[in-house]
């Protein structure tokens, strides 16, 4: 899986390796916890989370890519994505339904004629009645494929322990993960429950950074009017 496909899917924590014990926070919750304890701590409270949010930059070979979301295991979901050629792309998940509003290059990148399609749509929401599963950003919105990822891509084999940073006012310790030129590092909330704050990506074409925070936060999402909404059936027919 690439680092876009990560970031797509909203993307970053893990399961567990061998590591050793490294240097972090002084006097925290996982002090004198090796790589591998603090990965299965992780993994059992981002198991545990019902809601977060993501705030995501990448470089990639296309432009920059930029996430935010706010997602939960019940499907509630709401956010943006950004991306250099394909501006910017508007999406709501509620009840089952995938509401998206975006531009004709967004449209063209999932093989539609974009223009035609945005004619028929005419400034509405193109609801997908099959929900996350569906929509062409349904991995976005799909929390437990998200923290699946995380477990298998972070918070896999060959974790080193190392020093942590501030993120958001939250002490961290950080686990690095090495795999030829590219370097993937989280950072671990070292006070409360051991969340993920941050993913960081160095070495590859895909570089960049995902912040995760609101655990645990409802999410509100605003439906879209009945009357501000086109279903697929209306614009393929």
């Amino acid at each position: 899986m690439t680092t876009k496909q990560s970031i797509l899917a909203a993307a970053a924590v893990t399961a567990l390796a061998l590591g050793t014990a490294g240097c972090g926070s002084d006097g925290g919750e996982l002090d004198g916890l090796s790589a591998t304890e603090v990965a299965e701590r992780t993994v059992e409270a981002m198991n545990e989370v019902e809601s977060l949010s993501v705030d995501g930059t990448f470089e990639t070979p296309d432009g920059e890519m930029q996430l935010q979301a706010s997602i939960s295991r019940a499907g509630q979901c709401t956010g943006t994505m950004t991306m250099t050629e394909q501006g910017e792309t508007e999406f709501r998940s509620v009840d089952g339904t995938m509401y998206i509003k975006a531009a004709d290059e967004f449209w063209d990148m999932t093989g539609t004629d974009g223009t035609e399609l945005n004619e028929k749509i005419a400034g509405r929401w193109l609801a997908f009645p099959d929900g996350q599963g569906g929509s062409p950003v349904g991995s976005a919105c799909d929390m437990d494929q998200m923290v699946a990822e995380l477990e298998s891509e972070d918070l896999g084999e060959d974790l080193e322990r190392i020093d942590g940073e501030d993120v958001d006012g939250t002490p961290t310790v950080g686990l690095q993960k090495q795999e030829g030129e590219e370097v993937r590092t989280t950072y671990i909330a070292d006070s409360g429950e051991a969340y993920i704050m941050k993913m960081t990506v160095e070495g590859t074409e895909d570089e960049g950074s995902v912040t995760y925070s609101d655990y645990n936060q409802k999410v509100e999402v605003d439906v879209p009017d009945e009357s501000d909404t086109v279903s697929l059936e209306e614009v393929f027919s």
